[in-house]
């Protein structure tokens, strides 16, 4: 039986907890994917071999793109004070519910 290999998607990576994360993940052989908004955010990620997907959360035609041949998805999004990207007004409901 052939072992699976883990391909990942990071999602909202453009941050400093995404870029580091992805960073590790694809210094320690993790076969890793990036969406972003704004690719030149990641820049550098992409050279390391990162692999840069634009598109957004609130768009299902650039998830179902982003997620073909994947094995997980990771969404990264830090704790904060006050109001949230997670926390406005039905935006964290509409976004885990497209998946």
């Amino acid at each position: 039986m052939t072992p699976t290999v883990a391909r990942l998607i990071l999602v909202t990576t453009a941050g400093k907890i995404g870029a580091e994360a992805s960073r590790l993940l694809a210094q320690r052989g993790t076969s890793v994917r990036v969406l972003v908004r704004n690719p030149e955010k990641v820049s550098a990620l992409a050279q390391i071999g990162v692999e840069v997907c634009k598109g957004d959360l609130e768009d299902p035609a650039t998830l179902d793109k982003a997620t073909q041949g994947v094995t997980g998805v990771v969404l990264v999004s830090p704790a904060c004070r006050g109001r949230s990207w997670a926390s406005s007004t039905g935006r964290f409901a509409r976004v885990s519910s497209t998946s």
